[in-house]
């Protein structure tokens, strides 16, 4: 009768996959303990700090009383993101970004999401108590979508679901209800499959399920505030926020989302001179804003986490791997500037070198 009341809340969201699981240690804590003791967080010090409360996600207090149980849903990102961007803030829909940003921060949407999931839970469960979670949060949501069976975790590290690929976001209540299994455990079924691994331009990734973040070209443009060698800044690519490249070239994605992923990425642009010059504009816009007219169009957008320092970073490193002579002037302004000045020299010199 209780997971009757659950499912049919849930169902009432048109939810992509969801599931629950009583709150237990999870299967792959040691496994994470492992990577951040071998310093594979980078500079993300935040997980380390994560690690005794993603140990015991039961202890996360809800008013006082101790969460028995997770609901956890998964929403897709792509094709079709549900919250498309202002025509303010699309400054950067011609450049190569990861899928999940072309659109609102899901931090916003899929939090209050997630709200309106919990107030109808209260109006069942009045005496129960519930309390949402998303990536930020000191959570193992993959592990507890994989003890959920809504998936597997594959070699790229992404949870796969055979449906859906893995092209979605987590979303996690917890809650004081005590929930047992609707779905049982996935098996892999990435079986001899290596795709991801190969594809990875850093080598990122390896056979043993492990994602060294200090080559992830994602680590890279969001998250550390440094600037990449220049073996791996070369390796980047056009990439200028994120990168799906071990998720798109993944067949459970392929199968599935083949068609509308290419028609999203807008692969084929109609007219290719055109597509570059707006390429050109926005990468000049983002290294001729302040800082601040940056954070502040970007706002609510995914790039508000890179806006900035970070992402004229990342844009002199597209500019010079895509040798964009165009904006040599532009990039010369950076020489001498205080964290851009070696980047900048190295941009240039590529600018410089003939084709």
């Amino acid at each position: 009768m209780l997971q009757l009341q659950i499912s049919k809340i849930l169902n009432s969201f048109a939810l992509d996959i969801f599931g629950w699981t009583p709150l237990q240690q999870p299967i792959t804590i040691s496994l994470y303990k492992d990577w951040i003791d071998s310093k594979k967080n980078g500079s993300m010090n935040y997980l380390v700090d994560h690690y005794e409360k993603k140990k015991n996600p039961n202890n996360l207090s809800l008013d006082s009383r101790k969460a028995n149980s997770a609901i956890v849903i998964g929403v897709k990102y792509a094709p079709v993101h549900p919250a498309p961007f202002t025509v303010e803030q699309n400054k950067l829909s011609h450049l190569n970004t990861a899928l999940y940003s072309r659109g609102q921060d899901y931090h916003f949407w899929l939090k209050e999401l997630l709200n309106q999931l919990i107030n109808k839970l209260r109006l069942e469960f009045p005496d129960e108590d519930f309390v949402s979670w998303t990536d930020s949060g000191p959570v193992l949501e993959r592990d507890l979508a994989l003890r959920a069976g809504l998936g597997w975790i594959g070699k790229n590290t992404c949870l796969i679901n055979k449906n859906e690929g893995s092209l979605f976001l987590l979303g996690e209540v917890f809650t004081t209800l005590n929930l047992e299994n609707n779905n049982p455990l996935s098996g892999n079924f990435c079986g001899d499959c290596d795709i991801c691994i190969k594809a990875c331009p850093t080598q990122a990734l390896d056979q043993n399920y492990h994602l060294d973040a200090t080559k992830c070209i994602s680590y890279w443009t969001i998250e550390s505030k440094e600037t990449p060698n220049e073996q791996l800044r070369s390796q980047f690519g056009d990439l200028i926020f994120g990168c799906d490249i071990c998720q798109l070239v993944c067949p459970w994605n392929k199968k599935k989302l083949l068609n509308a992923l290419d028609q999203s990425q807008n692969s084929t642009p109609n007219n290719v001179n055109n597509y570059r010059e707006k390429q050109i504009e926005e990468l000049k816009w983002i290294l001729t804003s302040s800082n601040k007219t940056l954070q502040k169009t970007l706002a609510h957008t995914a790039y508000s986490r890179s806006a900035g320092l970070k992402l004229k970073r990342n844009a002199l490193i597209v500019i010079g791997n895509l040798k964009i002579k165009e904006l040599t002037s532009t990039v010369k302004q950076f020489l001498g500037h205080n964290e851009l000045d070696t980047l900048a020299k190295w941009t240039i010199k590529l600018l410089s070198d003939n084709p």
